[in-house]
């Protein structure tokens, strides 16, 4: 594949990746600050994750204020987009990698989000 279509496919697929991931993180935040579940926005974001997040949320039950299935879903969503880049530009990262990446990428968009 030439260089250029690789950057640019690795770029949409990344964004999509992001995207969803800012949405996800989204739906983290927004019992944190008492969002009003009836707004239309929140009810937008709660039916776009809602499919990845309610059947594992049955398995995983959250930890105080902290909704587990959201965040196991946040890394997922992270780990599987890093892994298509690497994958598209023609690298061979262990899961290893691919996961500490994924962790700390979390806070990294927590912090790009504000």
């Amino acid at each position: 594949m030439p260089a250029n279509v690789a950057d640019a496919l690795s770029f949409i697929v990344g964004s999509i990746g992001q995207l969803y991931a800012f949405v996800l993180i989204l739906r983290l935040l927004l019992p944190w600050f008492h969002a009003d579940f009836r707004n239309p926005l929140a009810q937008g974001i709660l039916r776009i994750t809602s499919p990845l997040v309610v059947p594992l949320r049955r398995v995983l039950p959250s930890i105080g204020r902290v909704d587990t299935a959201t965040f196991v879903v946040i890394f997922f969503v992270l780990y599987l987009t890093l892994l298509l880049v690497s994958l598209i530009l023609g690298m061979r990262p262990g899961p290893a990698v691919l996961a500490i990446s994924s962790i700390i990428y979390i806070p990294l968009l927590i912090l790009r989000l504000y």
